[in-house]
C-alpha cells in the first residue's frame, strides 16, 4: 500500500483528525492494554501504527527499559512520527516503513502487538494473523480493535444522509480489498493460528453531541466526504449537503443520537 491509497489519505487534515480520534478512544485502548498485560520492560509491536499516538504512549508504558516497532505503510506517517518522537526525546521506538501484505520485516519475538483498525484494511487479514504467530513470543498476547460492524453507525432516529454516507464508504472499502465488519472473522482465525482468545468484548454506544464520540464522528464525517469527493465517489453538491447536514445533527435537532460504529476489543495469548 502507497500513501495515496489510504481510504482518507495521510494529509495533514487526516492527522489531525487521528490526533482527536486517539485523545477521544484512549481509555478504551489502554484498558484493552490492560487486559493484554503490556507493561515495563516488554517489546511491543505497534501495527498500522499512522502518525504514531498510540506508538508514544506505548512507549511511556514500556519505559526505556523496553520497545516499541512501530510499522506503517506511509512514510508520511513515519515522518510525523519521527519528529514527535525526537521532540520528546523517545529512542526507544523503531520505525519500519513496510506493507502489511508483505512479509513481517521486524525486529522479533514480540512480547505483544498492537493494531487498530489494520486488519480491516489489508487485503490478506487471516495471512497476517498467521504471520504475527511467528513473530510473538509464547505467552506474548496480541491486542486489537477492529470493526464489526460498520453499517451500526446510524442516527437515532434515522437519517438517510447518514446511511448514504455510511454505505459509501463501506464500498469503496471493499472495492479497495479490505473488509470493514473483518472483527467477525478474527477470533477463529486467531484460535487457528495458535492464539487463545482472553477478551472479546463489543464496544459500541449510542451518543448524543456532548459525547466525545460525536466530534469524532463528526470529523470522520468532514474529512471522509472531502475523501470521497476527490476519489470521485461523492460530488461536491453531494459533500456540501453531507457537510450542512452534520451541521444541523447539534445545532437543529439537540436530540438526535448516533450509534457508533460497532468495534470488537480483542485479546489473545500464543499458546
Amino acid at each position: 500500500m502507497t500513501d495515496h491509497e489510504y481510504v482518507l489519505g495521510t494529509n495533514d487534515q487526516e492527522v489531525d483528525r487521528l490526533a482527536l480520534q486517539h485523545r477521544v478512544w484512549q481509555a478504551d485502548v489502554r484498558e484493552t492494554w490492560r487486559r493484554a498485560g503490556f507493561g515495563a520492560g516488554q517489546h511491543i509491536a505497534d501495527l498500522g501504527c499512522g502518525p504514531g499516538f498510540a506508538t508514544l504512549d506505548l512507549a511511556e508504558l514500556v519505559g526505556r527499559s523496553g520497545r516499541v516497532t512501530a510499522v506503517d505503510a506511509s512514510r508520511r506517517f513515519l515522518n510525523v512520527l519521527a519528529s514527535a518522537a525526537a521532540s520528546r526525546g523517545v529512542a526507544h521506538v523503531d520505525l519500519v516503513h513496510q506493507d502489511l501484505d508483505d512479509p513481517i520485516r521486524t525486529a522479533s519475538p514480540f512480547d505483544g502487538v498492537w493494531a487498530r483498525w489494520v486488519f480491516a484494511f489489508v487485503k490478506n487479514p487471516r495471512q497476517l494473523i498467521e504471520r504475527l504467530a511467528q513473530h510473538v513470543k509464547p505467552g506474548g498476547t496480541i491486542a486489537m480493535h477492529e470493526y464489526f460492524d460498520y453499517g451500526a453507525w446510524q442516527a437515532v432516529p434515522p437519517d438517510d444522509t447518514l446511511s448514504s454516507f455510511v454505505d459509501t464508504i463501506i464500498t469503496r472499502w471493499r472495492e479497495s480489498g479490505g473488509e470493514p465488519d473483518v472483527g467477525l472473522m478474527l477470533p477463529r482465525w486467531l484460535e487457528d493460528a495458535g492464539f487463545r482468545i482472553l477478551h472479546l468484548q463489543a464496544l459500541v454506544e449510542i451518543v448524543d453531541s456532548a459525547h466525545p464520540k460525536w466530534e469524532w464522528l463528526h470529523a470522520f464525517v468532514d474529512s471522509g466526504s472531502r475523501r470521497l469527493e476527490s476519489l470521485g465517489d461523492m460530488s461536491a453538491e453531494g459533500g456540501d449537503g453531507l457537510r450542512a447536514r452534520a451541521q444541523s445533527w447539534s445545532s437543529e435537532m439537540p436530540a438526535m443520537r448516533v450509534v457508533t460504529p460497532a468495534v470488537a476489543a480483542i485479546v489473545a495469548v500464543r499458546r
